[in-house]
């Protein structure tokens, strides 16, 4: 992560666009603030927005794992994105970690090396507050964990070793601290994307355990229920703060109050809830409306199909995928995976199960995506990501082994197919960059960055603002400027949706003392949109 730190000076910190990258940087604020969940503000109706939860209380819809690395930014660095940057270096590093017991240890490093440079500048995970990194490094903590504990017993250490340094060894016996990875890795995943967390851990805890009860591993299966224990008793009290319920994350209460499509394809259409705003019922209806109704259909669902295989592609799976299918063949294939004599000696049952459990993970994570709803969005696949790299580059050695027969040959196509990847990995980090150069001197600016130049220029007047914002029929829906910090009140800018005039009067009068704007973000000229109350057209005078 050092060429991002040395292109801060051009390419600075990011600002949020996408509304959930308001809902978790709310819930950074909040945690930042030494809060769990904030009360909910007087006339909530004009606060609504997209990904937050009003009722019960004011907080974030999404689990707490992402926002906390952004409250630690917030709190060590002033700014939430050095908590990006530190789980997106902490994701790279883990998966070369999680992948050398699976792995030749070259083969771990080419996949750590290849992910910093696919994703390390410019991309989702360095540059954005999706937290996918976040829940890529908890899988990658939970995979190298579980192989180093199934490293000790008849599966890993109590296989002969080669002679002298030469070939791959497995990981030191499994030791009773590594535990601890294990569990922090689960709560990361159960704390950032819980569904596909969820996929990726059922494999790895199947094996975890059955490889515990194999060795007799009392003393670790005991830290470990023990440990769990604690996270469950933690989550449910956050859950406790936020909605009154121990059972009831903060996600299903805000699906309850806004959402009308169950999740998965063909699962059915709920009746639409009663929106106090046309611009939310829009976005809910074009984002989870139209796929809904395209998922009971045959030819609906091959469209949705078509679109995730070619975002996801694009986003993650590109160049790698033909390496990958190679590396599933050669796992879940004896005859294909047979290597030489040297890792004959070195646990090849133990070397197999590991390398398979590569392939459940990657296959279960990739059904749950195809299987939901929802447009793919760059997050989604996140727990996915040590799996796919670590697949890819089992093809590598997959695709040697299967030219053994012409050892020089088979040598070099190795060594050429690495360095490939490792100049195309450059090359992609190049043209993340050149890309984020030339985003970032767009005149007039784009709306999320004139938002943060509004809200500065009225801070720098001084005193208290309220901005009301209304918005045209045609607003486009992922530009959402209705978003506050966790205390609404204490705010030096506050804004707020556009109602009837007797409920916006009523705001005003709530929130006296504080200078009154309009804002219409639709209307021509971005610089001149911001008016004062009294001399908008579209408003009336308050008595």
């Amino acid at each position: 992560m050092l060429p991002r730190l040395a292109l801060l000076p051009w390419l600075t910190f990011p600002v949020p666009a996408i509304q959930d990258e308001f809902s978790y940087l709310l819930g950074a604020q909040t945690l930042a603030a030494g809060r769990l969940t904030n009360p909910t503000p007087a006339l909530w109706q004009h606060f609504e927005s997209f990904h937050i939860n009003l009722l019960p209380t004011y907080q974030s819809m999404y689990q707490p794992a992402p926002s906390l690395f952004y409250a630690l930014g917030i709190v060590a660095g002033g700014n939430p994105w050095w908590g990006v940057w530190l789980s997106t270096g902490l994701m790279c590093g883990a998966i070369c970690w999680a992948l050398q017991p699976i792995v030749r240890p070259r083969y771990a490093l080419l996949a750590g090396l290849f992910c910093a440079l696919k994703f390390g500048v410019y991309t989702p995970y360095s540059d954005s507050y999706w937290g996918g990194s976040v829940c890529a490094l908890g899988a990658a903590l939970t995979l190298g964990a579980c192989v180093r504990l199934g490293a000790e017993g008849p599966l890993g250490a109590r296989a002969s070793r080669p002679q002298g340094n030469a070939g791959w060894k497995p990981a030191h016996p499994g030791k009773l601290w590594q535990v601890l990875p294990l569990i922090l890795g689960v709560a990361l995943l159960a704390n950032s994307r819980i569904f596909e967390g969820l996929l990726f851990a059922i494999p790895v805890g199947l094996a975890t355990v059955a490889w515990m009860v194999s060795q007799r591993r009392v003393r670790a299966f005991a830290l470990a229920m023990g440990l769990l224990a604690m996270l469950f008793a933690a989550m449910g009290y956050y859950n406790l703060r936020g909605t009154g319920h121990v059972l009831q994350m903060p996600y299903m209460a805000n699906f309850q109050q806004y959402h009308f499509v169950r999740p998965f394809l063909g699962s059915g259409i709920l009746p639409r809830p009663p929106y106090h705003h046309a611009s939310m019922a829009r976005m809910y209806e074009e984002w989870e409306g139209k796929p809904g109704r395209l998922s009971h259909t045959g030819s609906g669902i091959w469209t949705l199909t078509k679109q995730k295989f070619r975002f996801y592609y694009k986003q993650h799976f590109s160049p790698l995928l033909l390496l990958a299918l190679l590396g599933t063949l050669g796992a879940v294939a004896p005859a294909f995976r047979r290597s030489n004599a040297k890792d004959e000696r070195i646990g090849a049952r133990y070397q197999a199960a590991a390398r398979r459990l590569l392939v459940y993970t990657f296959w279960l994570v990739v059904l749950g995506l195809f299987s939901v709803v929802w447009w793919p969005l760059s997050s989604y696949p996140a727990p996915l990501l040590v799996s796919f790299f670590g697949l890819s580059v089992l093809g590598i050695r997959y695709l040697r082994v299967a030219l053994r027969s012409r050892r020089a040959l088979a040598l070099n196509w190795t060594r050429g197919i690495m360095a490939g990847l490792l100049l195309l990995g450059l090359g992609l980090m190049v043209s993340n960059t050149l890309r984020g150069l030339r985003h970032s001197v767009q005149f007039p600016l784009v709306w999320n960055l004139e938002r943060v130049r509004m809200i500065c220029d009225l801070e720098r007047r001084g005193g208290r603002h309220l901005v009301l914002v209304k918005y045209a029929a045609d607003h486009p829906i992922h530009e959402e400027w209705v978003y506050n910090g966790p205390d609404i009140a204490g705010e030096p800018v506050i804004l707020a949706r556009m109602m009837s005039p007797g409920e916006d009067c009523q705001l005003i009068q709530r929130y006296a003392g504080r200078q009154v704007w309009v804002l219409e973000p639709d209307a021509a000229g971005l610089p001149t949109m911001l008016v004062p109350w009294g001399s908008s057209p579209v408003v009336p005078r308050c008595p």
